[in-house]
């Protein structure tokens, strides 16, 4: 299910060979950067996951730096992504 806050964040333009607009996740994930905002559950854990795994996939040896702003939420999803943080090769 889409996060419908995400349709609410801004657009940033980004020059390369041609220009493209992205989000702000977009650009934050292209630094690097995953934020998990808001209750964990197996949505966001899974989310927060395949990025982590794609980041890995570009780039095993490079830093994954990962910020969390939650009140809490499932034991078993926020154990899920503490599994993978553990199970990759990059620092997190």
């Amino acid at each position: 299910m889409k996060d419908p806050r995400l349709d609410y964040m801004p657009m940033a333009a980004r020059e390369y060979s041609a220009q493209r607009q992205m989000t702000v996740g977009d650009l934050l994930l292209d630094n690097r950067i995953i934020f998990l905002d808001g209750p964990i559950h197996d949505g966001s854990a899974n989310l927060a996951i395949m990025k982590m795994l794609f980041l890995q996939s570009e780039n095993r040896h490079q830093d994954i730096h990962f910020y969390i702003n939650s009140p809490g939420g499932s034991v078993t999803a926020t154990l899920a992504i503490y599994d993978i943080m553990q199970f990759i090769e990059c620092d997190v």
